[in-house]
């Protein structure tokens, strides 16, 4: 088969350069608004007449190097700007086996409904009060590109009796898993101290953010 790709970058450059943010795969007219690539080739077909352009790829999402790209893009700017992993906490009744297995089927749910993305991982299923978590509870870690698209999944699927705590990832465990916390159902009382006992260690160790958010991402 002929290779097209000189024919498929003289098209994108007779039609004018087209920026893809590689952060969120929107176009964007000003440099100022993200970080962007041009990149003349195939695999992404944009709605603008003439362009086929691949998006850059760099690792797994949900990786330290992922990170540090995207807090790097955007580190001028608020803090919320800067976040780019986000855990959602669903709680069950672990006391309860009708709530355990329910809490069981939820999570293969998400992990069928979300199969084609690398934006999202599925984490362990803890079938009883853990760290700061007051009953039983599995993890979801995902990325700011399905935060949308997850939280209205959530709040349609979710089971009645299953409470989901969502945050982001940041260096304040404590502001994270309260004030900056949102929830699904019913709140529950989290551990405050065991989290601001892990935010001191944390901070003593002196290590950029980005180590610190690695560090906790999966528990």
């Amino acid at each position: 088969m002929q290779d097209d790709s000189n024919e498929r970058e003289r098209s994108c450059t007779q039609n004018g350069p087209v920026r893809i943010c590689i952060w969120c795969r929107c176009l964007h007219d000003r440099r100022a608004e993200c970080r962007w690539t041009i990149v003349p080739g195939a695999n992404l077909d944009l709605p603008i007449p003439g362009h086929t352009i691949v998006q850059t790829v760099y690792g797994m999402p949900t990786s330290l190097k992922t990170l540090k790209r995207y807090r790097a893009a955007h580190c001028v700017g608020p803090e919320s700007d800067r976040v780019w992993l986000f855990h959602s906490h669903i709680y069950f009744d672990h006391t309860a086996p009708e709530c355990v297995a329910e809490a069981r089927a939820f999570m293969a749910l998400i992990q069928k409904s979300y199969a084609t993305t690398d934006h999202l991982e599925v984490h362990s299923f803890i079938p009883a009060p853990a760290g700061p978590h007051p009953c039983g509870s599995f993890e979801v870690l995902f990325t700011r590109e399905i935060f949308v698209d997850f939280i209205s999944w959530l709040m349609f699927a979710r089971p009645e009796r299953l409470n989901i705590l969502t945050h982001p990832l940041s260096r304040s465990q404590v502001l994270d898993h309260t004030v900056r916390a949102l929830w699904l159902g019913t709140s529950l009382p989290i551990d405050r101290a065991m989290l601001e006992s892990a935010d001191a260690r944390l901070s003593a160790s002196e290590q950029p953010e980005e180590i610190i958010i690695d560090r906790i991402k999966k528990h």
